[in-house]
């Protein structure tokens, strides 16, 4: 049945709501604090004062207000606690540490050998945390814990990945149990798109509050789901599939099993195969940041093959907002820089001119601010999200 929070919860998640818009304002002070969470200041400066003494927020400076005396400014120490973020991808595994304000402090990089097994791969995985932990010369008190962002779908209980794309053979595999028994860290596993939106949220901070999706172009299409400042998984935790919404349902067969997916005509080994697959030339573009550079060096095929992938993931955004009635589109992905601005540009002008409710709002399509380590720099975000900012369903959470 559906309870009411008691005390304890209540005053947890009040404690979160005043940290995150400690950390979304860059110097805000305590009256202020107040006019934005709605708690009274008796209970805002409660909360600071807790905060302070946890050396999560410092006071820094004051402010004359209009009247009465200066106003003391806070902000978060950004310094107080890490966390570690890793992007699984089959063809590299990319490893950061951040701080509270979602900057990297430290990073490292392995690269899997093709046909990795699972017990390779995890072992690279715990190689890449410790070496990245070791540059940034942590005091192993401050590491909050390590999150995972996986392409393919996940089970969010289990913490395992299913299938992951190009691991053939892989099935079922414990990742996130298994990563976590060889580092004695807490461990997240997320899907890699769901972790580059939350990591767009968390660096963004105001400027990305509210709702929006994050397309996360790859080795495939994913989309991560920010509603109303919370992450939205759906029931198993593989909400935002866009790369297998059919855009053709008598087209191409994906790897999926279905028919005329978005994946299937948009994935860069698919463009590579419409351009020609092993016809093309020794060296030839076979990914995003290869196209991209193909695209600034003037190649009239693939700057075809690109605008034709972007009309085709701007029809698929039309459905999406349509949906969802969202307010914003992010685009972004692994080498996506030289293509992502354009990419944007398609995706905003077909929407606001497709889109049911275009004569209500605009929509506004924009490249990732967070760069191309958005999944590995997110997964580190979604165990920050989870340690220091509210969740409603901690509030409203069924209880036997």
């Amino acid at each position: 049945m559906r309870r009411g929070s008691n005390g304890p919860r209540v005053g947890s998640y009040n404690r979160k709501v005043v940290l995150d818009a400690v950390r979304e304002v860059e110097g805000v002070s305590r009256v202020e604090l107040a006019k934005r969470t709605g708690l009274t200041p008796q209970t805002v400066s409660n909360i600071v004062r807790r905060l302070i003494d946890e050396d999560l927020v410092v006071e820094s400076g004051q402010v004359q207000g209009l009247m009465g005396k200066p106003r003391t400014l806070l902000r978060i120490n950004e310094a107080a606690y890490h966390a570690v973020g890793v992007h699984f991808d089959p063809h590299e595994v990319t490893c950061v540490v951040v701080d509270l304000g979602g900057r990297v402090v430290a990073r490292a990089t392995r690269t899997p050998r093709p046909g990795s097994r699972p017990s390779s791969v995890v072992t690279l995985l715990v190689k890449a945390v410790e070496s990245a932990l070791g540059r940034a010369g942590l005091a192993p008190e401050s590491v909050v814990g390590v999150g995972i962002a996986s392409p393919g779908a996940i089970d969010a209980v289990g913490g395992e990945v299913i299938g992951p794309p190009n691991l053939p053979g892989w099935g079922r595999v414990p990742l996130r149990d298994n990563v976590a028994a060889r580092l004695g860290l807490p461990v997240t596993l997320d899907n890699d798109a769901t972790a580059a939106a939350m990591g767009e949220r968390w660096v963004g901070g105001a400027s990305r509050s509210g709702s929006f999706a994050y397309i996360y172009l790859g080795t495939g299409v994913g989309c991560g789901l920010i509603l109303s400042d919370q992450v939205f998984r759906g029931s198993s935790g593989n909400a935002g599939e866009l790369g297998h919404v059919s855009i053709d349902v008598r087209g191409r067969l994906c790897h999926c099993g279905n028919r005329g997916c978005l994946e299937a005509y948009i994935s860069p080994a698919a463009i590579r195969a419409d351009l020609g697959g092993d016809d093309l030339p020794p060296g030839g573009p076979q990914d995003w940041s290869e196209f991209a550079r193909a695209v600034a060096a003037g190649d009239p095929r693939v700057t075809r093959a690109m605008d034709q992938a972007a009309s085709r993931l701007a029809d698929a955004t039309v459905s999406l907002v349509n949906l969802l009635d969202l307010p914003r589109i992010v685009i972004g992905g692994r080498g996506l820089q030289g293509l992502a601005v354009s990419f944007s540009a398609t995706v905003q002008a077909r929407v606001n001119a497709h889109a049911m409710a275009r004569g209500a709002r605009l929509v506004e399509v924009t490249p990732t601010i967070v760069g191309e380590n958005a999944a590995a720099i997110g997964a580190a975000s979604l165990v920050l999200h989870s340690s220091y900012s509210p969740h409603l369903a901690a509030l409203l959470a069924d209880v036997p």
